[in-house]
Formats: structure tokens, C-alpha cells, sequence
């Protein structure tokens, strides 16, 4: 609750209010003030304050007075002027405002503004109009009770803005109320800018609880002084009530009377004799109003004599107009009851009822008056209330016309008057006819029943469609008349029965004609699918049919929808069975042309569908599926499209009515497979087939980065690990996974989007973790991940460091060397490594593994010995310094390498070669071997003794091979060796051809010969010759390394035998071993070749010198 404000807030805040209002009515003249004490007390503009107000020259003025006498004057002059226009000063004098007086200075400000700005009543205080004003203006949830403290949040100020002009503020209720100042802030400045509403108080002020009454009331009367926007909302509000424009003021215009009992009698009020009122004059018409009005519960806040006073004062009209918005309005008199009577024709000595219904519960029920008046008298009403309406009744006792009026308070009511006729009761004249509709050809019969004084009035009459009018004959039976008619046409036909020139009855019977309608439609249907039959009702005089639906077993439905179209109606059923379903189709109980109708019905359900080709596919792979068709007719077809467009698809029939589909997708997405027998759909077709393409779901980030020196994946202990792949262009898949840990399946979180797909887990367990991708359940190209988790963070710990490695005993100068820092026990840490030699200290530098693990690598520069000191988080590592001895590095020139497959040997064979290097001094052996497309080959290096290493080779593909052999880092003497591996020794496909295997003269024997071992495979080409005299020797030469052919050359000296011994790989070619015979002429020659059945030497000669 805000403390009370002291005397000195009040008296500043409305210093300032009373400053900006002066200067407000000063601004005309373009005079200012500012302060009040001082700039008034010499008169000049208090005078001229005066005379803004009053709009006159009140007399002469000491513009510059230059003492206290004509300071007096100038105030004398302006309070004579103020108490002549009744206002009325109390205590205060001309030496108070010439001494400065503050307090009675602004005494005197406040009546000037009470008198011309606020009101000059003297019937009420203008502080009560006010209130009374605003009370009545702004809606009741408001509460204003005060000028003060009611304002201080603001939303009052806004609800005012909104009434002034509606749609100005109208979210004040939503207004934070502890927002005072900012609200207060708000609404002054709208209320400057769109209604003209000077600022005189700051929004601070407003808000304060210093807040003085006076102040208030200063701001808050230009929205209802004269001309203001109070004062012309509440101006408009009565010109749209009376629906009038010459309601211009609250003064004058009110003071006959006249208009407030207009707007008296707009809200329903009584007004006796309105319009006419009979008054003699403005005060007993005034005193009139202002009685009706306070019967609407309007209180009476002024005088009659006041309001016809021509010099009443705006505000105090205003106020007492304002309460009329708040009035709920009553009915005018006419509208206060509502006479509903719904007879239109009553029947002579029968009682006739109509009500009386009330709208306002107020009325005063003998102020009602009801009569009926009909030509000869008026007979009596009886008027019985209930319920809050009246039930009246009243029997009429003559033929004719009969008027119901009814008034309230001398005005006829809503409703009133009503006309009735009446006339002779025929209740007792019955007509009898057949029901429903009649079948063409058959006869109608009606018989009337009535009293024996009135048969012979009795007329029947008949009209046929085509407007053709019958009079009919009739028989007289006991009870009235009898008589029928056969109708020659179809359609609606109407009779009546009038007794007199009275209508009795009336009625209407439908004819037609089921012969004209006619049922057509398909004689096969498919059990689940619809089937569509016709009916033509043209000219059949009724389009109603009725459909019976009947099964092999004698079950019946009416399942059939009926769908109408002009002349046409449709009928739609869908078989749920096989067999046959007969569709009778009748027209009121008649059966029309082509009922009953046979359907035969085939489940084309039964016909199976299976295989991948309908539920999945995979981008340039075959999908297919098979359709049994079981026995079902029809044929079986598919139609396979992706985006409208068709994709190749072929068939294949398996056996009787089985077939095979088969498509190669050659792109993802959503393919449309359509299966149709006899051209219409199967159950579930068109399949929509999502196409994925599983090789185009790759990672987002390189794997090989997260991965350690053995390709697994390094996973983090207790830390989320997360895999991102690109999808965009795998199609229509769903991505999922598996992570299998030691301890079995771990919870995985996938999220999709149709860019990409991530998989999350945590892995806590020590050991191996297997991390399995599907996109659409088939394994993806990177899957399985193979990951290892080290298991969950320990605490630091420098004594749990393991170094290992080589490098962290020995090394040889100007040869880099490695080893280890195993930190996985030790906690997270960062290493730092010393390498300090007597002479030099060695760099060494640290490559970072996975699972916090160190590659130490370093070069020293000459033989030595080292001392390693290696800290874990600046603690040093246990067992540290390490001795490291460093001795002179090996020379590969003194290497060798031995054995026989460095002339090549057999593909898919292990090959083996020794490396020698007890020569050479200490040093590394590595050996590397590639295909000819530099793919590498499994080369292992084994020790056996030492300084000689065993090298395995196993080429598997028949080619040239290189092969590098190193000695720290350096090759080898014949480094890189060129290798030839080629397919297993085949002896059988070696070809030895030439003169050097024939017969000859020793003389003149050519000894060349070829062996061609294309396509003999790898092997070792051996040529023996035994002669006369022992083993001969062999000349054998190619021209280059991988050349196939081999040319052999033998020089025999002396005649006799020759054994030639060709051998592929160990084993004997084709004609091995070759017998040659050596003469020493040519007659020995030619005997010895025709005892032998050979060729002539110079026939033989011939072929070879062409072939070699």
C-alpha cells in the first residue's frame, strides 16, 4: 500500500499540472509561464489569462508595470473580471497574488479552471459529475470510485482512450498493471496524437501516489469538457439511439423536454400520450422524461426546472445522459406480445383455438384486450393464461369471414389483426381408396362415405397426367357412394371429392408400368470388386426399384447401393464369394425386363502373388516375384513404372497358369508394380516397390581418421559416439542399426532425414564392438564397423604408462626409429619425451593414436648411447630414464639375395628366396612385392639364422611381378627385381622343330633348332645331346627375357648318332629324345632314309629354311 504523499509532492505535482495548464490558454497570445508564484505577481498574464478564458477585453493593463501599485491594479482588474462571471474567491486578495503567495495562487488557478473548463454547475459538486460521468462511460469491471488512485495503473486511462474512439486501446484489459508508468505513457501519448488531448501532467505524476485530486481532475476534464471527446462519444451515442442528426449539444437542445422523452421512449419507457404530449410547458415535459426515465432505472440527478434551464451546465446534462447507455431496452408496447394464430379456415359450431404469446414477463395483463368480430356479432373469446401465455378460444356460429384483433395498452400487437374463414363441417365425409401404387392396367376404386343429406352433393372426379379433367359416375351403396376408374397412362393421376362447390378430399396414386424398365449389365463379376448394373426407367411412371440379391445356397441380401441419373439408375454391388448371384430387380413387388439377371462370380483373390519384386528392390539388381494363378481365367500381365514412365519387365511361365516377372530397377526410388489379369487390377495391386541403392549410403566424415593402427573403430569409454552417413541419394530406405558389445546389444538412437541418417550409442565395456548397418534391412557396403572400446576413463595415474617398442632400447644412426606410449591405464594425459645423448639431445616427436597411445619417432645422429625420459602429465613415467644404445647402421651392398624363383616361377605357387646379410652389419630387412597393376602381393620375411632371412612369395595371377628389397630403408644390390609368374609347366604344348633334330651330312648339317614354349606354362628349359662320343655341348639363346622361343644350336663333328634330350620343367617334350643319324655322304644318307621311309635331306631342308 503506497504511503500518503506529503504536502510538499502534492503542491509540486500540482505546480507543474497548473503551469502546463496556463500555458495551454496562454499559448494564443504566445505568452508562457513558469513559475506561478513569480510570473503572475505583476498581473500582465494573469490578465491575460483571464481574458483567453472569458474570449474578451476586461480593461486597461501596465504592460510593464514598474511598481507594487500598478502590479495591484493589473491583479485587481483580472479577479474583478473573475468574480463578475461568478466565480466566487475566497481569502484571496490582490497582495496575496502580488506577494507570491504559491498555495493561494493556486487556489485561484482551480476556480478558473473549475469555472471555464470544467463545469459552473451549482446544483452538483463538478467533482461528483465527474465520477458519475466516467462511472457511467467506462464498463462496471473498472470500479472508478476516485479521481486518484483508480487511474494510477493506467487501464483505466486506455478504457477512456477506447470509449472516446472505439479501436484505439482495445487490448487495455491484456495491460500488465505493475507497468504503471509505461501504460500511463502510452495512452497520453495516443491520447495527444489522435484526439488532441494536451499533456499538463507528466505520466510520472500520474502514477504517483502523490497524486493530488486537483490535478487529476485538471487532465481528466478535457475528455468531457465542451466539444471534447467524451463529450461528443456520449453525443453520438443519443443521435444514433434516436436515429437523428439534430441533437448538436446538452444544453439548449435538451431544455423542451422533447428529446429525453424521445430517448425515453427508444428504450422502451413509458411516455404517456407520446407522441403527443400534453404539457403546457418545458418543465412539466422535462419532469415527464425525467419520471419515465427513472422508471427504467435512470436516478434523477438534476431538476426539471434545472434541465429547462437555458443556461444549464454541458456536464451536468452529459452525466445524466450518460447512464441511459447502460439501460437494457424494453419492447415498445406492440412487440411486447405476439398474437399466433395459425388457423386459416374453422369450421361453423366447432371450437377454434389460437395463442397469445408474451415476450416481456413484465406486461400488465389487463392492459390486454382480444376480440372476434365475424358479420353478424362478435362472439366470445375466452382468454385462459398458462405458462406465461394466454390460450384463447372461441366457437364460431356462422359461414363467413372472422377478424381477430388484439391490443396492449391501446397499440395493436404483433401478429394482429388476423382474418379466418369459416365454413360447414364435412368431418363426417370420408373417401376410402386402395393404397400404393397401381400396376397399368388395373382398375382404382374409391368409395366416399358420408351422412344421407349431403350424398346427393357428392361429386368424384379423376385427372389424368396430361392435365385431362374426368367427372366420374357412381353407385349408391348403404354407407355413401361408390365408383372406379382404369387409368390408360402412366404417371401421378389425382382424384377429389367435393360436396357442393366444397372440397372434401383429395388424393393422388401413382401408375406404371414394369414391362417399360429393363435391367442390363455384365454377366461376370470378381468377388471384391464392383460390379455395375443398369436400369432404364423410362416411361415406366416410377423411377423407385428394389433389388434382391440371391446366392448358390439360397442366402438373399439387398446389399446394393442404387445410384439415380435422370431416367437411368445404377446399381452397384460387390460379390464377396464365388459362384452364381442372381439379381432380381423389381418395381413394386414386379419384375422388370432382364430380372432376374445371373452373375458369375470368380474370387480372382485366390490368384497369389509372391516374391521381393512387390515389397522391395535394389538399384541394377533383378527383382522378381511369381503369380499363381490357380486355376482362375484370364490373362496374366505387369506393368511396372517409375514416375510415369514404364520399365522393361519380362515373363516367364513356370507351369500351368504360374508365371515369373523379372525388372532390373537401373534407378531408386518408388516403382509402381500393377499385376492384372484379364486387364483389371489384383488384390493389393498397383505394390508400391521402394527402390533403395545400399552403396550410396556412405559415411559423412572419413572413418579412417576415427580408426586406430589395427582399422578399428576407437570409441571413446562412457562418451556418446555418433556416425553420420549420406542418404540423399540411396532412395526410399529406412536406415537402422545394431552395436553388439562384449557384454551383447547396446541401445542405439537413429535420426533420418531425407539428406542423411545418424546412428548414437554409448559404449562403456572394454573390448571389441561390432557396429551393424542396414538401409531397408540389407547391410550396407561399410558394415560391419568393427570398433574397440578401451573401456571407461580412469583417474590419472603416471605409474600405469607402458612403454614398448624397439626404439626404446636400441636404434641406428641417421635410421628413424619408433616406439610407444601405452597410456590406457594411466587416465587422459598428454605425454612430453626426452631423448638426451652426452653430446646432442634427439627430437623426438609424437604422433597421437587412438585410446591415448603414442608413436614416438626419432632420427639420432650417430652411435651412442641415450638416456629417455618420458613424462604422463608432467609426472615422471615409472622406470624412466631409459638407456637407449644407438649403434651404426647396416650397408645394404653388402646384401645378398639368393634361389631360384628370381628367374620367375609358377602362379598360385609359394616361391622362396634367402636374403643374406651377415656382411652387411646390423640393419632391417623389409621386402615389398607388386603386381603389374602395383596392386600389392603377400610377401612375408621370416629369420632363420643369423643374418639370413627366408622371403615366402605367393603371386596368384599369371604376370610380371616387382619385387623390392630393403636394408634399412635402402635397397639392395638388384633392388627391385623384375619377376615373371606364369601358369604350371605343361611339357605336352613345348613345340621342337628345325634341321638340327633331322638326319644329315656331317659336312653339311645344319644343327639349329626351335623349341616354342608358348602356352607351356612356367618352367626350366632343359636340352641334353649325347654323341658318338659322350655328352655333347649345347648352345641355347633368346632374344630378349620374356621371349618364348629358344634357339639351340649343336656343332657335331664326325658321323654316327645323335640323342637330343628336350625337357620342360624335368619332364620330356613331345618326340623327346630326338634320334638324329650323322653320314658321311650323301649316298649313305639317301640309303640309310629309304630304309627308313623319311624324306629326302634336301626335301627337309627346304621346309625348315622357310619355317626358321
Amino acid at each position: 500500500m503506497p504511503l500518503p504523499a506529503s504536502e510538499d509532492q502534492w503542491i509540486a505535482i500540482q505546480q507543474k499540472t497548473f503551469t502546463n495548464w496556463a500555458n495551454e490558454q496562454l499559448r494564443i497570445g504566445n505568452r508562457s509561464v513558469e513559475d506561478l508564484a513569480v510570473d503572475l505577481c505583476d498581473g500582465v498574464r494573469l490578465v491575460a489569462l483571464v481574458e483567453a478564458l472569458q474570449f474578451q477585453k476586461i480593461g486597461k493593463v501596465y504592460q510593464k508595470p514598474t511598481n507594487r501599485i500598478q502590479m495591484l491594479h493589473n491583479v485587481s482588474l483580472a479577479l474583478q473580471a473573475v468574480a463578475e462571471d461568478n466565480v466566487r474567491l475566497v481569502n484571496i486578495g490582490n497582495d496575496d497574488i502580488v506577494d507570491g503567495n504559491l498555495k493561494l495562487t493556486l487556489g485561484l488557478l482551480w476556480h478558473l479552471i473549475l469555472r471555464y473548463q470544467i463545469s459552473s454547475a451549482r446544483a452538483a459538486p463538478p467533482r461528483k459529475l465527474m465520477l458519475s460521468w466516467f462511472r457511467a462511460a467506462l464498463p462496471e469491471e473498472l470500479d472508478i470510485t476516485n479521481l486518484t488512485s483508480g487511474w494510477r495503473d493506467g487501464c483505466a486511462l486506455h478504457a477512456l482512450l477506447d470509449h472516446c474512439k472505439p479501436g484505439l486501446s482495445p487490448h487495455w484489459r491484456q495491460l500488465n498493471k505493475t507497468d504503471a508508468v509505461l501504460n500511463i505513457e502510452t495512452a497520453m501519448r495516443l491520447a495527444k496524437e489522435k484526439l488532441g488531448i494536451p499533456r499538463v501532467i507528466s505520466a510520472e505524476d500520474f502514477a504517483s501516489p502523490g497524486l493530488d485530486e486537483l490535478s487529476a481532475m485538471t487532465y481528466l476534464s478535457y475528455f468531457i469538457r465542451q466539444n471534447s471527446p467524451g463529450y461528443h462519444s456520449t453525443l453520438d451515442w443519443v443521435c444514433r439511439q434516436l436515429k437523428t442528426t439534430n441533437v448538436t449539444n446538452f444544453t439548449t437542445d435538451w431544455n423542451d423536454g422533447q428529446v429525453l422523452c424521445k430517448l425515453v421512449h427508444s428504450l422502451g419507457g413509458d411516455i404517456p400520450g407520446w407522441p403527443k404530449l400534453d404539457k403546457p410547458n418545458n418543465v412539466a415535459r422535462c419532469q415527464l422524461g425525467l419520471d419515465a426515465a427513472q422508471a427504467l432505472g435512470v436516478p434523477k440527478t438534476l431538476t426539471a426546472s434545472e434541465l429547462a434551464d437555458p443556461r444549464v451546465d454541458h456536464l451536468t446534462v452529459m452525466t445524466y445522459v450518460a447512464q441511459f447507455q447502460n439501460v437494457t431496452p424494453r419492447l415498445p408496447k406492440a412487440q411486447r406480445c405476439r398474437l399466433d394464430c395459425p388457423l386459416h379456415k374453422v369450421t361453423v359450431g366447432n371450437e377454434a383455438k389460437f395463442r397469445l404469446k408474451v415476450a416481456d414477463p413484465d406486461i400488465d395483463s389487463s392492459k390486454l384486450v382480444i376480440s372476434v368480430a365475424a358479420h353478424a356479432g362478435r362472439p366470445p373469446c375466452k382468454v385462459e393464461w398458462s405458462n406465461g401465455e394466454a390460450i384463447c378460444s372461441f366457437v364460431p356460429t356462422e359461414i363467413g369471414q372472422h377478424v381477430i384483433h388484439a391490443s396492449y395498452d391501446g397499440d395493436e400487437i404483433t401478429g394482429s389483426p388476423v382474418m379466418l374463414s369459416a365454413v360447414r363441417d364435412l368431418s363426417k365425409v370420408k373417401t376410402l381408396t386402395q393404397k400404393g401404387p397401381l400396376k397399368l392396367g388395373q382398375p382404382f376404386e374409391i368409395e366416399v362415405t358420408c351422412p344421407d343429406e349431403c350424398w346427393e352433393s357428392v361429386e368424384l372426379r379423376c385427372l389424368s397426367p396430361a392435365g385431362q379433367m374426368q367427372i366420374l359416375s357412381s353407385d349408391r351403396t348403404t354407407t355413401g357412394l361408390k365408383t372406379m376408374f382404369v387409368p390408360s397412362s402412366v404417371g401421378v393421376w389425382s382424384y377429389q371429392t367435393n360436396v357442393g362447390s366444397q372440397e372434401v378430399d383429395t388424393g393422388k396414386v401413382r401408375v406404371f408400368d414394369p414391362g417399360a424398365a429393363q435391367l442390363t449389365g455384365p454377366e461376370t463379376g470378381e468377388v471384391g470388386e464392383e460390379v455395375r448394373l443398369s436400369v432404364n426407367v423410362k416411361n415406366c411412371g416410377s423411377q423407385e426399384v428394389d433389388v434382391e440379391l440371391q446366392q448358390d445356397g439360397g442366402q438373399s441380401s439387398k446389399d446394393v447401393k442404387i445410384s439415380p441419373s435422370g431416367d437411368m439408375r445404377y446399381l452397384t454391388l460387390t460379390p464377396c464369394i464365388e459362384g452364381k448371384v442372381r439379381v432380381k430387380v423389381t418395381m413394386h413387388g414386379e419384375n422388370i425386363r432382364g430380372s432376374p439377371k445371373v452373375l458369375q462370380v470368380v474370387d480372382r483373390g485366390q490368384i497369389q502373388i509372391v516374391g521381393d519384386g512387390i515389397v522391395r528392390g535394389m538399384k541394377d539388381m533383378e527383382a522378381s516375384f511369381t503369380v499363381d494363378t490357380r486355376g482362375i481365367p484370364g490373362d496374366v500381365s505387369a506393368d511396372i513404372r517409375r514416375s510415369g514412365l514404364a520399365v522393361p519387365v519380362s515373363r516367364q511361365m513356370l507351369s500351368a497358369g504360374v508365371f515369373r516377372f523379372c525388372y532390373v530397377p537401373d534407378t531408386v526410388g518408388v516403382y509402381s508394380v500393377n499385376v492384372l489379369c484379364a486387364s483389371k487390377h489384383l488384390p493389393g495391386s498397383p505394390y508400391q516397390v521402394k527402390v533403395t541403392d545400399k552403396s550410396q549410403v556412405k559415411p559423412r566424415d572419413d572413418l579412417s581418421a576415427m580408426q586406430d593402427e589395427n582399422g578399428r573403430l576407437a570409441l571413446r569409454g562412457g562418451q556418446t559416439t555418433v556416425l553420420s552417413f549420406d542418404v540423399k541419394h540411396a532412395g526410399p530406405g529406412t536406415f537402422n542399426a545394431e552395436v553388439l558389445s562384449p557384454e551383447g546389444k547396446l541401445p542405439v538412437q537413429i535420426d533420418q532425414n531425407p539428406q542423411s541418417a545418424t546412428v548414437s550409442f554409448l559404449a562403456t565395456k572394454e573390448g571389441d564392438h561390432y557396429v551393424h548397418l542396414y538401409w531397408s534391412d540389407s547391410p550396407i557396403d561399410a558394415s560391419p564397423i568393427l570398433a574397440f572400446c578401451p573401456g571407461p576413463q580412469l583417474p590419472v595415474d603416471a605409474t600405469m604408462v607402458v612403454i614398448s617398442g624397439k626404439g626404446a632400447e636400441t636404434a641406428r644412426a641417421t635410421l628413424t626409429t619408433d616406439f610407444m606410449i601405452d597410456g590406457r591405464r594411466a587416465g587422459p594425459g598428454v605425454p612430453k619425451v626426452q631423448l638426451q645423448g652426452v653430446h646432442t639431445d634427439v627430437t623426438v616427436e609424437l604422433e597421437p593414436l587412438q585410446y591415448d597411445r603414442y608413436r614416438c619417432l626419432y632420427t639420432a645422429p650417430h652411435p651412442g648411447a641415450f638416456l629417455l625420459y618420458v613424462y604422463w602429465s608432467d609426472a615422471l613415467v615409472h622406470g624412466c630414464p631409459i638407456k637407449v644404445t644407438v649403434t651404426p647402421r647396416g650397408d645394404p651392398r653388402k646384401v645378398k639375395v639368393k634361389g631360384s624363383a628370381l628367374g620367375g616361377g609358377v602362379a598360385g605357387q609359394e616361391w622362396t628366396l634367402l636374403v643374406d646379410t651377415a656382411q652387411a652389419g646390423p640393419g632391417d630387412v623389409a621386402a615389398t612385392l607388386y603386381d603389374d597393376t602395383e596392386e600389392m602381393v603377400t610377401c612375408k620375411i621370416a629369420e632363420q639364422d643369423s643374418g639370413q632371412f627366408l622371403l615366402s612369395l605367393l603371386p596368384v595371377k599369371i604376370g610380371l611381378y616387382t619385387l623390392h628389397v630393403t636394408y634399412d630403408n635402402s635397397h639392395v644390390g638388384g633392388s627391385p627385381f623384375s619377376l615373371y609368374a606364369g601358369s604350371a609347366p605343361d611339357p605336352t604344348q613345348v613345340r621342337v622343330f628345325g634341321p638340327g633334330i633331322e638326319d644329315g651330312i656331317v659336312g653339311e648339317f645344319e644343327s639349329r633348332f626351335l623349341v616354342e614354349t608358348q602356352g607351356a606354362g612356367a618352367g626350366q628349359l632343359a636340352v641334353k645331346i649325347r654323341g658318338p662320343r659322350g655328352a655333347f655341348k649345347v648352345e641355347m639363346r633368346r632374344e630378349t627375357e620374356t621371349e618364348r622361343t629358344i634357339n639351340c644350336r649343336y656343332d657335331p663333328s664326325e658321323p654316327g648318332e645323335y640323342e637330343i634330350h628336350v625337357r620342360w620343367s624335368g619332364d620330356h617334350v613331345p618326340g623327346s629324345p630326338f634320334i638324329v643319324h650323322l653320314a658321311e655322304t650323301r649316298d649313305q644318307l639317301e640309303e640309310l632314309t629309304n630304309e627308313r621311309g623319311f624324306l629326302t635331306r634336301e626335301e627337309r631342308m627346304m621346309g625348315w629354311r622357310a619355317e626358321i
